[in-house]
């Protein structure tokens, strides 16, 4: 959306929806002129990151990833890398950047000095007033002009065959005031 390459950022996320989601991942890595084994990747490269259910056994793409964020990002991620962009306005190199990365109790790294990353949990979902985001802006009526309300997380059914349903434990929902609210806001607004 901001036209810059891929290879000229400074850090680079992807959310994995299912295991095989990597390999979208790395030919968006292999287009973007990013190398695609982070040993072969130098400073002059961004660190790239990713989380989400499919990333859930972060072992398997270590040679991929920088790190890998365990948990709902909105349990601290968003805060870490608000912290990140600081330390690199202030002139933090890319190994000090990685080092702050690793040491959140939510990310996995293989040098991130705990053997578990505890998943970081949005407690208050359906808490707090709902952020609306505009973006991306539709281009393709049928599939980008709707709106969407996330009205639960975690499912009260526990198949096991769905990682999602208990990867998203506790289960949270949002009243059905707070439903109606956001979904009038994004019809009438």
């Amino acid at each position: 959306e901001t036209g810059i390459p891929l290879n000229k950022l400074d850090m680079l996320g992807f959310s994995i929806g299912y295991e095989l989601g990597i390999t979208s991942a790395l030919n968006i890595l292999e287009l973007g002129n990013i190398p695609l084994l982070k040993s072969e990747r130098t400073d002059e490269h961004p660190i790239i990151i990713a989380g989400g259910v499919g990333a859930t056994n972060p072992a398997v793409f270590s040679n991929f990833f920088d790190a890998v964020f365990i948990g709902e990002a909105e349990g601290g991620m968003f805060e870490l890398i608000n912290e990140l962009a600081q330390m690199k306005k202030n002139g933090a190199t890319k190994t000090q950047i990685l080092s702050k990365f690793a040491s959140h109790p939510s990310v996995w790294t293989e040098t991130c000095g705990h053997s578990v990353a505890k998943r970081a949990i949005y407690e208050k979902f359906g808490q707090e007033e709902t952020i609306y985001s505009y973006m991306p802006l539709p281009n393709v009526k049928p599939v980008q002009d709707h709106g969407v309300v996330e009205i639960m997380r975690g499912c009260p059914n526990g198949c096991r065959f769905c990682h999602a349903g208990i990867y998203y434990r506790p289960q949270r929902a949002k009243s059905k005031e707070q439903i109606f609210n956001d979904v009038d806001k994004l019809v009438n607004d």
